[in-house]
């Protein structure tokens, strides 16, 4: 199975919620699953992950040194059996794609109904508190995908 994960930058949310459900599903003995991540504004490709998530890396043991962000319209979108979006503004962006989608693919908003906020530009709290969010939605990710699969 092979996942993408989308938010607008691919430098805050989709990279960490990335990279938290690829440590969950390990923990959960959940193999060959590939989780990839990605942003849906052309502007932001090449980017580094946000520096916030640096200064927060005792707390979320996540590192992005080396991390590039990708345009979602640069990926062969037919190889994802899931595309996880951070928001419903995310979701409406990956359905501009709907012709390179495969037929059945799903496409939903994390955490819903509301999905994960944005941190970026707003500070160290709005990181812990999106970090916090992306680990409550991971956990509810993987009970899902167990009862999917």
């Amino acid at each position: 199975m092979r996942i993408l994960v989308v938010c607008k930058g691919n430098t805050c949310r989709s990279p960490m919620f990335a990279a938290k459900l690829r440590e969950g599903l390990k923990k959960a003995g959940k193999n060959g699953i590939l989780i990839e991540s990605a942003g849906y504004d052309p502007l932001a490709q090449g980017q580094s992950a946000a520096t916030d998530w640096a200064m927060l890396l005792q707390m979320t043991k996540v590192s992005f040194i080396g991390h590039r962000s990708r345009w979602l319209g640069s990926l062969n979108l037919a190889l994802y059996e899931r595309i996880y979006c951070m928001d419903q503004a995310t979701v409406d962006e990956v359905q501009k794609f709907s012709d390179r989608l495969v037929r059945g693919v799903v496409v939903e908003v994390v955490h819903p109904p509301d999905g994960i906020p944005n941190p970026w530009k707003l500070g160290l709290d709005a990181y812990r508190d999106c970090y916090q969010t992306i680990c409550e939605a991971v956990d509810e990710t993987i009970r899902g995908l167990s009862v999917k699969q």
